[in-house]
């Protein structure tokens, strides 16, 4: 009885793992926006232009906290993607 429970119910609980997963799972492009956007922070804080103040006349740190408030939504998107209920298939 105990080697059929383990042979029986270990796929059923792995399957359930998997398939819980994916429904729950945010889009993974929101992974990669974040990437891109973490990228594009690193590249503007490493932009010089040291003859003129302020630097690239306040643009770019502009830009970097536009990127922030961009990274802080996507969080958010993400969030509310593994919170939210799977779609309900309609009726036939």
């Amino acid at each position: 009885m105990k080697r059929y429970l383990r042979v029986a119910l270990l796929p059923m609980l792995l399957m359930g793992t998997f398939y819980a997963g994916m429904v729950y799972a945010a889009d993974p492009r929101l992974d990669q926006a974040l990437d891109s956007l973490a990228r594009a922070q690193a590249l503007l804080e490493a932009a010089t232009n040291p003859y003129a103040q302020p630097e690239f006349g306040s643009h770019r740190l502009k830009a970097i906290l536009l990127i922030e408030l961009a990274q802080d939504e996507v969080v958010l998107a993400q969030q509310y993607a593994d919170n939210s209920a799977p779609p309900v298939a309609p009726s036939k």
